[in-house]
């Protein structure tokens, strides 16, 4: 099981609670977040440090599940095939994806000006602050459902589209890799 945008083990600790005797990877490009992660939690798993876009270094089919919770809401469309692209690689054929967006209930929180952008299907929100000690690049992306099922069927089979799906926050999409 890959855990991919880790940050601190948050969710794959609690995989380890449930699952004890699984083999559980965390990556992140965030290679403080990996070295504490490897200092204090290495029963856990093993943890990963990955650059910004693919190849990630990871086998070829090397993962039964691939979970990305608030990964794709903060990077652009390039960066996004690049990873789905790596994640058909890496995982197995048959097995599965959870991937969350910001959907619907994100979309009304922006101005006007933007929902022509946002229901385009895809808007990478690349002006305002940026977030301290994260890369430039790191920013605010919206989905709609019928972007994610047209554009990432060309990768996955989409399964599941459940808005509010992450705890009511964001929108978790279930694919089986082929």
């Amino acid at each position: 099981m890959l855990d991919l945008g880790v940050g601190c083990g948050r969710v794959i600790r609690r995989f380890h609670e449930l699952y004890p005797h699984a083999s559980l990877t965390g990556a992140d490009i965030d290679t403080e977040a990996i070295s504490w992660l490897q200092q204090n939690y290495a029963s856990v798993g093993r943890f990963v440090a990955l650059p910004h876009l693919p190849p990630s270094g990871f086998a070829d089919a090397e993962f039964d599940l691939i979970y990305a919770i608030s990964v794709f809401t903060h990077i652009d469309e390039a960066m996004q095939f690049a990873w789905l692209g790596e994640l058909r690689r890496i995982g197995r054929p048959g097995g599965y994806l959870l991937l969350t967006v910001h959907g619907a209930n994100h979309h009304r929180r922006f101005p006007a000006e933007y929902q022509e952008r946002i229901a385009a299907g895809f808007y990478y929100h690349a002006i305002g602050p940026l977030t301290e000690g994260l890369p430039e690049f790191y920013r605010t992306t919206m989905h709609t459902r019928v972007y994610v099922e047209r554009e990432w069927s060309r990768y996955f089979d989409v399964l599941a589209y459940i808005e509010e799906g992450a705890e009511g926050h964001q929108d978790l999409i279930l694919c089986r890799i082929r």
